[in-house]
């Protein structure tokens, strides 16, 4: 990805769901992970595509907490392989629930 634009996992979602498949592909290889929006009781998980390339597994930083998004939250992806699979798996959408999750290059 180039000139810190960002990348759209979600848009204005409001429905429990999965997103469509990002190739992780920074130059730095850092990764600003943003998630905002209405959650009402909604939360975002991180995952990329195990090597049997079927099996979708959670992402996990390097102190081994999960990469979760539960409110409007920003992080810092850093324990990745370039050009792996990625997307986010939306779950628990409420009524209100409205979530955009960008990906942007340092």
């Amino acid at each position: 990805m180039a000139d810190n634009i960002p990348q759209y996992v979600f848009t204005n979602q409001t429905t429990s769901g999965n997103s469509s498949t990002h190739t992780l592909t920074f130059t730095d290889n850092v990764i600003i992970v943003k998630a905002y929006g209405t959650w009402d009781g909604a939360n975002v998980t991180y995952q990329t595509l195990a090597a049997d390339g079927s099996t979708w597994i959670n992402l996990f930083s390097i102190s081994g907490s999960p990469y979760t998004s539960t409110a409007n939250d920003q992080f810092v992806l850093t324990d990745y392989v370039r050009g792996e699979p990625f997307r986010a798996v939306l779950a628990n959408a409420g009524a209100s629930t409205n979530i955009t999750v960008t990906l942007q290059d340092n």
